[in-house]
């Protein structure tokens, strides 16, 4: 619910001041959600990071977009697209599995 009520005006924000200004907030957003999950005390105190974590996310998803659609041209503009989508979700994957290496 937070992402889809987030998305526009996120991505307004992007267009707004620039997608380059947004993604490291939207990164320190996500930093600091993550980092409050295995502290908090119980499930319910979890709800916070939980909404950071898509707050965050959201922006991360909208900002990347704005950029890569500014800087290439008109013929590559699909292509590029194309391979952000891909390398977010390789690092998704890769980063997963770095984790479970790192915790095994």
């Amino acid at each position: 619910a937070v992402s889809f009520a987030a998305a526009g005006p996120a991505a307004a924000l992007a267009d707004r001041v620039g997608p380059k200004r947004v993604l490291a907030p939207a990164m320190a957003i996500m930093a600091v959600s993550l980092a409050g999950l295995p502290v908090a005390p119980g499930v319910a105190e979890m709800f916070v990071p939980i909404v950071g974590l898509a707050l965050g996310s959201t922006m991360l998803s909208s900002a990347p977009v704005a950029l890569v659609s500014n800087i290439a041209s008109q013929e590559s503009r699909a292509q590029a697209l194309a391979l952000t989508r891909t390398m977010g979700d390789v690092g998704w994957c890769l980063g997963g599995a770095g984790v479970g290496v790192a915790a095994a």
